[in-house]
């Protein structure tokens, strides 16, 4: 039995926790080497140290955590065996190599690209929980990458929605299409087996329109309880942004402050951040990003943020430290604590406040608004037609808006 702790290398590995030492020692030769890495972490690596024909040798058995314990210590056990018949453990290993030389494995390269994922810890680890008890069963972990087929892409996204679990099986889908665009750009296979139309195979999202306040007088107060809003400034400032952009709530808390063009006033977010079919964010075409006209006060708002900012990429940097940014739901909870319900205002009612009103109100075509919505509609070929064209427009009703709310909040 070993001496090593999965808990302990965890934290190794997360940086929570700083050896003391390069070497930890599991025992009869197991040990995880550490080299420092430039990001502040370690490089974990399995080694096993033996003799053979009377000379020293070290059997490189894998990368933590890309090798778990249990997987290390039964390599390391299979090893010890091999010596006491005669038998060198590398030789094993470099035929091996060679029997797999050909291809690289499914799990291998899940692992590989859920390392190189941005986010938080606990999105990977329910990632890693849905590869386990879903994916890897049904795929299987040591399928060569490039003979994975869209059936068994098919089968997993099914396996999840059979259950009842609807939006987890499109997550679950999109994991995939993109470890196969991850592995395309690797070079290990050349097709993407999960690039598949989810629609045809999971049932239609339940839609349930989004509450919006419509009411121009109701919308006032509503105006001016965010201004008397008693959490975080910053958040304060998400709600009051989230009432004059029409932008989705995850497009809004991820703005990067590299977007915003103060000179021109300018927002332009990339097509990958935006709701888009996923060729379209696979592609990220310049001529696909979307455009928002910041308006007088949404400058004025992202001035004031901008003095606040310690250095994050983020324009709502997260309020747990760290660096992310605000979670999607910050505008939701923030107006549940304002003491509206879900049945009177949610955060894409937003959306659908400055929809409804442009047109009622303001008298703005249906068009115009719905462009800056960033509603495509069917024409695939609009996209850059409708990012310039109608500018302009765009940029005078956002205005009118803005001036608009600024009005109703007065009262």
């Amino acid at each position: 039995m070993g001496i090593l702790k999965d808990v302990d290398l965890k934290a190794i590995h997360r940086g929570e926790s700083v050896p003391d030492k390069q070497k930890l020692v599991d025992g009869e030769g197991l040990y995880i080497h550490l080299k420092p890495l430039k990001s502040g972490k370690f490089g974990m690596y399995w080694r096993y140290d033996y003799q053979f024909a009377g000379k020293r040798k070290t059997l490189p058995i894998g990368t933590y955590p890309l090798i778990t314990v249990s997987e290390a210590r039964k390599t390391h056990r299979e090893a010890r065996v091999g010596l006491t018949k005669g038998v060198d453990p590398m030789a094993i290993k470099r035929a091996a190599k060679v029997a797999e030389s050909t291809y690289t494995s499914f799990g291998t390269v899940a692992h590989a690209w859920l390392e190189n994922k941005e986010g938080a810890i606990r999105g990977k680890k329910s990632i890693t929980a849905y590869f386990n008890n879903d994916i890897f069963p049904v795929i299987g972990k040591d399928t060569p990458i490039n003979e994975v087929r869209t059936s068994k892409i098919t089968e997993a996204v099914e396996r999840v929605a059979n259950r009842g679990a609807g939006e987890q099986a499109r997550r679950v889908g999109r994991w995939l299409f993109k470890i196969f665009r991850y592995a395309k750009t690797k070079g290990f296979t050349d097709n993407n087996p999960a690039d598949i139309d989810l629609s045809v195979i999971l049932k239609p999202r339940r839609s349930k329109p989004h509450a919006a306040i419509t009411n121009p007088e109701l919308l006032g107060q509503f105006l001016r309880d965010i201004g008397h809003y008693h959490g975080y400034y910053a958040t304060t400032c998400l709600l009051k942004l989230a009432a004059l952009v029409m932008l989705r709530p995850g497009e809004l808390v991820a703005a990067e402050w590299r977007e915003i063009d103060f000179e021109t006033a300018t927002w332009t977010i990339e097509a990958k951040r935006m709701k888009n079919r996923q060729h379209i964010k696979a592609e990220n075409r310049e001529e696909d990003s979307h455009i928002v006209p910041l308006s007088r006060q949404s400058i004025a708002i992202l001035r004031e943020l901008e003095q606040y900012n310690t250095g994050s990429k983020y324009v709502f940097p997260s309020l747990k430290g760290g660096s992310g940014h605000m979670c999607r739901d910050t505008i939701r909870y923030a107006i549940r604590n304002m003491g509206y319900d879900s049945d009177t205002m949610t955060g894409h009612g937003f959306r659908a406040t400055a929809r409804t009103l442009l047109e009622d109100e303001l008298g703005y075509d249906a068009k115009t608004a719905e462009r800056q919505l960033a509603h495509k509609g069917n024409d695939p070929h609009k996209g850059a037609y409708d990012r310039t064209k109608h500018l302009d427009k765009r940029r005078e009703m956002l205005q009118a808006w803005a001036d608009y709310l600024d009005t109703l909040r007065a009262g």
